[in-house]
């Protein structure tokens, strides 16, 4: 009945505002990552003693996030298509890393499991930029698409050089990590 329906209705509150809770949360780990690799400016990876956490990051994310609702419903959604390409990307990224790292290790169960990952990721991909699909972006949603990519293009381009020949010169991904979990303590 009526009591039903607002229990299933407020798990589902609950799981919509636990996932950007978690969103959140990650998006500001993730700048703060960047920034301490020389991928961002170092305000994003200032944490101040009191809590330990990235406050800078998470204010930049905050002023986003309220000024997003106002671009209106149309131009969240071209958004929220065209993020969901890059999601798909990172997935494929992973799952291909994945399988690349377990292949490396010879672990046959793991490889197998990734590399179903990485051919499942690359169909949604392929979905978005198939017309007629579900998936397929709208003219608005690819401008939108191809200006990021541009836009990463350009800051790659900027950004190089601190890797080539900065701090991080002929280290790879997984010691810059390990020395920040180091640096750490955990």
């Amino acid at each position: 009945g009526y009591i039903g329906v607002l229990f299933i209705g407020l798990a589902m509150l609950c799981a919509v505002l636990s996932g950007m809770n978690a969103f959140y949360l990650a998006a500001s780990r993730l700048l703060y990552s960047m920034s301490y690799s020389d991928a961002l400016p170092s305000v994003f990876g200032e944490l101040p003693p009191k809590y330990g956490t990235p406050d800078k990051a998470t204010y930049f994310l905050l002023a986003i996030s309220l000024v997003c609702p106002w671009f209106g419903r149309q131009v969240l959604s071209w958004i929220v298509d065209m993020t969901c390409v890059g999601a798909a990307v990172g997935f494929t990224y992973t799952c291909a890393t994945a399988t690349a790292m377990a292949k490396k290790d010879g672990l046959k169960g793991q490889m197998a499991i990734s590399a179903i990952g990485t051919v499942l990721a690359a169909f949604f991909i392929i979905l978005s930029f198939i017309p007629g699909s579900p998936g397929f972006l709208s003219i608005p949603s690819f401008i939108i698409l191809f200006v990021w990519i541009a836009l990463g293009i350009i800051f790659f381009f900027k950004i190089k050089d601190n890797f080539l020949h900065g701090k991080w010169e002929g280290i790879s991904v997984e010691r810059i990590l390990m020395s920040k979990m180091t640096d750490a303590g955990t």
